[in-house]
């Protein structure tokens, strides 16, 4: 359970070859506040699709992407912005 307002932020380069780069990130951050492991995977999962999206079909390689991990007690929020 996430106890405080946690915000953890990382900055990316990213090809589809090294987007497991911001997914083991991810991971390392969800254990580290105390996420669940049902709340961790579909946070990884998301952020893989939709980075490997971003790749693939917005014409981005490398993609420059920034990724937001903001836990409150009552819910988590995963922001990806790219460039």
């Amino acid at each position: 359970m996430i106890d405080v307002r946690t915000i953890r932020r990382a900055a990316f380069t990213l090809t589809s070859g090294n987007v497991g780069e911001a997914v083991a990130w991810i991971a390392t951050q969800m254990t580290e506040i105390g996420a669940t492991e049902r709340q961790s995977f579909r946070a990884q999962l998301s952020a893989e699709e939709l980075l490997l999206n971003a790749i693939e079909h917005g014409g981005r390689d490398p993609l420059s992407a920034s990724v937001t991990l903001e836990a409150l007690p009552e819910r988590l929020r995963l922001t990806l912005q790219d460039d």
